[in-house]
């Protein structure tokens, strides 16, 4: 294991000093932040635990991650207040995510780049009992250091998607000491379980405990407020709301002629769009605009309703999609019409809405087959099917209301794995006992 961690410190460091320029030059071309580069090398950390207060670390990477581990915060408070949670995103909109869920209830910070000077620095000062990481952070470092200090390390409901899974599988032999660190490797499914063990993570330490992202939905709460000034800038004429969430590059474009065809068909049909990265909120946009649709970007409301109703939203801020579910007709998710493994189809699912998805659902294939079993979801092939299947459930509501029924059922039969996460970390001795 140290030669390991010395010829990877010795990469890292040697490749270090082009992060600067590649996130600059990525700024540049796609609009994305450059990273807090201070922040993220731990030089500004937050207050270290008072003497005798135990703390917890929570890695999320991001939005997903933190409405993951929402629930998990909520029971490691009401169970075992003793500890202080430090909890560490990756991204500003994780971030962002995180100050709004939780507020003051926990100690906010950027995970730091996986340097062994700056995962030092963090470690001596929250000096926490437990790591735990949401989902699929394999980082030498953080994980090698974590045991230096004793810390006993979870990775909690893991996954390993299926284009991450053959470029692992290329470095095994590199992968499997690292993978032998983690104490607990709390997993969503079967599938993910037999991943892990082939690259090495040792099979008693593996165990399958559901999908956590079926907990965190009872923390979405409807905007009443925001739905009424939707509806406003709808018009009267509104009769169906398509809702299409995380939407990618290219997907647009299809829905926007999708919508045109079936306008003529459905004259009060309107779209509801959330683009899945702010770099392409303008972008998105165009795409509908070039169709002579009448488009209005949610952060340019107006005070009151425009005497034009407007034909297609763009949802351009963040954090306020999954509040927005309940308003829709019919949801479409993105990031499935195009090659890019799918969204999370949860969200609109615990709303109790229809869904359809596109071919691309390859990072929730567990998800869509249980979906797919209740019969509470539509999965298309092509964009002519996404606009057979939108037909389908705009001409028969009670269709749709059926579908909606089944996906909310879904949803309550799969809770209870944020339960089991912390029954097994405890029952292992580990973090929650001071």
């Amino acid at each position: 294991m140290i030669a390991i961690i010395l010829i990877y410190n010795l990469l890292a460091y040697l490749t270090f000093p082009l992060l600067f320029p590649f996130f600059y030059f990525r700024r540049l071309l796609k609009g994305k932040p450059m990273p807090p580069f201070r922040k993220r090398l731990a030089w500004n950390l937050p207050p270290a635990p008072p003497p005798g207060r135990p703390a917890i670390w929570i890695h999320a990477v991001s939005v997903g991650e933190v409405q993951v581990v929402a629930p998990l915060v909520t029971e490691l408070e009401r169970h075992h207040p003793q500890f202080l949670i430090y909890l560490s995103t990756t991204t500003a909109t994780g971030q962002a995510t995180a100050a709004k869920t939780f507020g003051e209830r926990v100690f906010l910070f950027y995970c730091p780049f996986d340097l062994l000077g700056a995962v030092g620095r963090t470690l001596r000062r929250i000096r926490p009992r437990h790591l735990i990481i949401a989902e699929t952070e394999i980082w030498p470092n953080l994980l090698w250091l974590a045991k230096q200090h004793r810390l006993s390390v979870s990775i909690i409901n893991g996954r390993i998607s299926d284009q991450a899974y053959p470029r692992y599988r290329f470095i095994r032999p590199f992968m499997t000491p690292v993978l032998k660190l983690p104490d607990h490797y709390l997993v969503q499914s079967e599938e993910d379980a037999t991943r892990f063990r082939d690259l090495g993570a040792p099979d008693e330490r593996v165990h399958v405990i559901g999908n956590l992202k079926f907990d965190s939905l009872g923390q979405i709460r409807p905007d009443h407020h925001l739905a009424d000034a939707l509806r406003g800038l709808f018009g009267e004429g509104l009769s169906n709301l398509l809702l299409c969430g995380s939407t990618m590059e290219g997907e647009e474009e299809i829905l926007a002629r999708i919508f045109l065809s079936l306008r003529s068909m459905f004259p009060g049909l309107r779209l509801l769009v959330a683009p899945r990265h702010p770099e392409r909120f303008n972008r998105a946009a165009e795409a509908f605009q070039a169709e002579n649709t009448r488009v209005c970007l949610r952060s340019a409301w107006p005070d009151t309703p425009p005497s034009t109703p407007v034909d297609v939203i763009i949802l351009d801020t963040m954090g306020e999609l999954s509040s927005l579910y309940h308003t829709a007709d019919v949801v479409f998710i993105g990031g499935t019409l195009v090659p890019t493994g799918g969204h999370n189809i949860l969200e609109p699912a615990a709303a109790g809405k229809p869904i359809l998805v596109g071919p691309s659902m390859e990072n929730f294939r567990a998800i869509l087959a249980q979906f797919q079993q209740q019969n509470a979801i539509i999965q298309v092939n092509d964009p002519d099917g996404l606009a057979a299947a939108l037909t389908d459930l705009l001409q028969d509501r009670n269709r749709a209301r059926e579908m909606g029924r089944r996906a909310r059922e879904t949803i309550s039969r799969h809770r209870g794995a944020t339960r089991r996460t912390i029954r097994r970390i405890i029952d292992d001795g580990a973090a929650v006992e001071p």
